[in-house]
């Protein structure tokens, strides 16, 4: 089943991880995570992708050929990782 995103909220949320991410700079699918003072409880990972664009003053500090492997493969503090997961109260959520 596919599912589209009907509303952003740029709000943070803490996660949680049943066992911690070996690496902080490119973690896993947390377990759970709070929003709004309620806790969630991850059931399903339904997808997982990346984004490596830089943004705001990073976006041009690199080189053409540079920036088009940075895109590709990532650089040292920059990227999103997320995932779309679907939690205990029936939701699907994408979360970064």
């Amino acid at each position: 089943m596919e599912y589209e995103p009907t509303h952003f909220f740029g709000e943070p949320i803490t996660v949680e991880f049943a066992k911690p991410p070996t690496h902080s700079k490119s973690p896993h699918c947390p377990d759970g995570f709070t929003w709004r003072e309620r806790d969630y409880h991850v059931v399903e990972r339904l997808a997982e992708w990346r984004d490596y664009s830089r943004r705001g003053r990073f976006a041009g500090n690199m080189q053409d050929h540079n920036l088009r492997k940075a895109v590709r493969r990532g650089s040292w503090g920059v990227g999103r990782f997320f995932f779309r997961v679907f939690v205990d109260s029936g939701q699907v959520f994408d979360i970064y």
